[in-house]
């Protein structure tokens, strides 16, 4: 299926009237209503499409090389985050006992002792 630059051209001006409708959507219809809202949109579509560009390149190089596709990536992808999802769970566990520290508080004991006696 070839298309001739005529077509082409057809296309991405169709492309574009799409953008321009979804601008004019983001910045004036949206519910947040603003350009702080449509440029957010734009820089995380521009960030997940880099990483999808990544993944695409490294399974690309891979073919290329070994005329084979090989879907460890995924294997090291889950490493990663399993590795970086382990110090999370510990600044977690640590702003947890912070809280119940918090909640045993002595001087706050007191103040609930006191409370009675100042007619609550």
């Amino acid at each position: 299926m070839s298309s001739t630059p005529r077509q082409a051209l057809g296309n991405l001006a169709g492309l574009g009237v799409l953008l321009a409708i979804w601008v004019f959507y983001a910045v004036y219809f949206s519910p947040t209503q603003g350009w702080t809202f449509f440029l957010q949109l734009t820089v995380d579509g521009i960030i997940l499409g880099s990483i999808y560009a990544l993944i695409a390149l490294g399974y690309s190089m891979v073919y290329g090389i070994l005329k084979l596709l090989n879907f460890a990536h995924g294997d090291v992808a889950v490493r990663e985050v399993e590795q970086l999802q382990d110090p999370v769970d510990e600044r977690i566990a640590e702003r947890d006992q912070r809280i119940d520290a918090a909640e045993d508080d002595p001087v706050d004991r007191e103040l609930e002792e006191e409370r009675p006696a100042l007619g609550r």
